[in-house]
């Protein structure tokens, strides 16, 4: 009876955070103040990590101090990450890259991920810090196979370039990164699997015209 009395408890707690989960998410942006306790809280150990060349996944951050290395030898640039805490980025995604002033940035969107948290919160609480780290690591991935790799784009470059450039730096994600995840199993976003499988469903290679759609379409190119 006690142990039925317990599992009941804990049903209940869980369904109390995913209704607060819920009912923050419809409520609007959250306070700034809340954002950036978060980001302190969640985002800010694993960047803090990353830069150290450790993760969670080890092989996350093995590939990430080599990305850094590259990214750095090939512009001469200095490294930098940075943070935004504006409500207006949260829908440019979970980071993004460029180059200024003699220095590669790579810009992490908190708004972005507090969101996602706060939905795997309600929809898979027990993975919910895990995929904050794995989507920080993997956001701050890409954007790094955008400069080591020189898949970047001008504030003026046409629709196609932009095209070109994620076709090829979403297929490095996937081949070096993604797939340590998803063939270990480890947590990711429903469309960081979705990303991973059409990579998978065209034989691994930037050649395939369903690989191009996809990305095509993911951008709205």
């Amino acid at each position: 009876m006690i142990r039925k009395f317990l599992v009941c408890a804990a049903a209940v707690f869980v369904l109390c955070q995913s209704v607060r989960a819920q009912a923050q998410l419809d409520s609007g942006p959250p306070p700034r103040a809340q954002v950036e306790a978060f980001y302190n809280q969640q985002i800010s150990p694993v960047v803090e990590g990353l830069l150290k060349g450790s993760h969670p996944v080890p092989e996350l951050g093995a590939r990430f101090s080599e990305l850094a290395v590259r990214a750095r030898d090939k512009y001469s640039l200095h490294f930098n990450v940075g943070i935004s805490l504006e409500y207006g980025h949260r829908k440019t995604g979970f980071a993004s890259n460029h180059v200024d002033a003699g220095q590669v940035w790579v810009t992490l969107y908190a708004p972005a991920l507090y969101d996602s948290h706060k939905q795997h919160q309600l929809t898979d609480p027990q993975h919910a810090d895990a995929i904050v780290a794995n989507t920080v690591a993997l956001s701050m991935i890409h954007e790094l196979d955008h400069a080591a790799h020189g898949y970047t784009s001008s504030p003026t470059a046409s629709a196609e370039e932009r095209a070109q450039n994620e076709i090829w730096a979403w297929a490095e994600t996937c081949e070096k990164s993604m797939s340590v995840l998803a063939e270990r199993g480890l947590p990711m976003t429903r469309k960081q699997r979705e990303i991973y499988e059409a990579w998978i469903k065209a034989a691994r290679t930037t050649m395939s015209q369903s690989w191009n759609d996809f990305i095509r379409n993911m951008y709205g190119y």
